[in-house]
């Protein structure tokens, strides 16, 4: 069963006045109770896929197509006329790649938690606590009532991402989007975080869908892979589908790159990513491709299927 579809979707944002698309065709589908993985070069629209989802973009942001959550088995349209409080932290929640700009800095850790409880209304003082204290207690946090009383600018780094991930999970969502949560930690905490965000994801039979740039870490631990690049997701399927059979030439050189790290002379992809304000005509990684036919520079193509649910954008791999 998919938990989260995306269908045919797009995504343009304002840019001095001018729209600018962003998002092209995007179509995916997020495996219920499965680590699916994002990856792609900086600035190919991860972040913006991730934030669109939500629709937390600036309002005369301009989408289309579907984004579909299957919840207890209701289906919700995101880009139909449905209450996005009802979505957001309880269907849907987004843990953003930076705590430090995404917590309150005027609240203490304690009245961040209540205010995302459940009918907090309802409740009492003392039932209020208890929810953030265990809610503390969850993420790993040893000493949760001196947590409680602190505002984000005390906490470490380390801390301030368990933090924010008690937020993202406190109203038990079913679909946790974790945004290049690692970036900001050292070696050790990185493996604490990942460990702790499995043991969560099996506690709280979630699904998760995680961007980043590490290479190895999806390879490790992701079920699913999603190749993005310039606004497109140009190839998709299991990790072992992705990693051991790379059909898209981009995918490759991606791999590729990522392989001769290990060497004494690591490779880069040849050129740079285009501006979405300056996209090519057609396909959008041709300029760099090495395999690119006279076709590539006039269209776009379309998804194909490599084998069962392996799926690439790219007229090389069409048969």
């Amino acid at each position: 069963m998919n938990v989260l579809q995306l269908k045919r979707f797009n995504l343009s944002v304002n840019v001095n006045e001018y729209p600018v698309k962003i998002l092209d065709d995007i179509t995916l589908s997020i495996n219920k109770g499965k680590i699916n993985t994002i990856i792609g070069e900086s600035g190919c629209g991860k972040s913006l896929l991730c934030k669109s989802i939500l629709k937390l973009l600036p309002v005369d942001s301009e989408y289309s197509g579907a984004i579909l959550f299957n919840h207890h088995d209701k289906e919700y349209n995101l880009l139909a006329d449905i209450d996005l409080q009802q979505v957001r932290g309880k269907i849907v929640s987004l843990l953003f790649q930076n705590p430090s700009s995404s917590l309150n800095p005027v609240l203490k850790c304690g009245s961040q938690i209540i205010d995302i409880l459940p009918h907090n209304k309802k409740a009492s003082k003392s039932s209020k606590i208890e929810f953030a204290l265990d809610l503390l207690n969850e993420v790993s946090f040893q000493n949760p009532m001196e947590i409680f009383h602190k505002y984000p600018h005390e906490l470490s780094g380390g801390e301030k991402q368990r933090f924010a991930l008690a937020l993202a999970i406190g109203c038990k969502p079913s679909l946790l989007i974790a945004d290049e949560p690692l970036s900001s930690l050292d070696i050790d905490l990185k493996h604490n975080f990942i460990e702790l965000i499995y043991k969560l994801k099996k506690i709280r039979k979630m699904t998760l869908l995680w961007v980043t740039h590490d290479l190895d870490f999806a390879q490790k631990f992701s079920d699913n892979v999603f190749v993005m690049y310039c606004g497109n997701i140009v190839e998709s399927g299991t990790v072992q589908d992705v990693f051991e059979n790379p059909s898209h030439p981009y995918t490759q050189a991606l791999l590729n790159s990522f392989q001769s790290l290990k060497k004494d002379r690591p490779e880069s992809i040849r050129g740079n990513i285009s501006s979405f304000q300056n996209l090519p005509k057609g396909c959008n990684f041709y300029p760099r491709c090495d395999y690119k036919k006279s076709i590539c520079t006039d269209t776009s193509p379309e998804y194909s299927e490599v084998s069962h649910g392996h799926i690439v954008k790219c007229y090389v791999q069409e048969k």
